[in-house]
């Protein structure tokens, strides 16, 4: 699980860098610790402005019932951040945490 959130820390690292050539799509794993499971997403950025779907699992290996969208804005400091829930029940917090570099 640790290789795939590596790997997609390396790229979110260089999609930030890249913004400033314009619009690209690219293809990232998402790990995600407390469901212990992993989803290939697509990430789409258009000038510093991102929407990420994330599969999400409600147990260990289940299949991936609920999509959400969450939508991203760099702030000018190299953080992603945006706070967003899938129920009532079903909380989740984002923050997606880019430094420069």
């Amino acid at each position: 699980i640790l290789e795939p959130a590596r790997r997609a820390g390396v790229l979110a690292r260089c999609a930030v860098q890249l913004t400033s050539n314009g619009s690209f799509h690219w293809t990232m794993r998402v790990a995600q610790a407390e469901m212990a499971r992993r989803a290939v997403e697509k990430f789409q950025i258009i000038m510093h402005n991102g929407n990420l779907r994330v599969a999400q699992g409600i147990w260990r290996d289940a299949p991936a019932s609920v999509f959400e969208e969450i939508k991203a804005l760099l702030d000018g400091t190299g953080v992603y951040k945006r706070s967003t829930g899938l129920t009532h029940c079903q909380h989740k917090n984002w923050h997606l945490t880019m430094p420069r570099g």
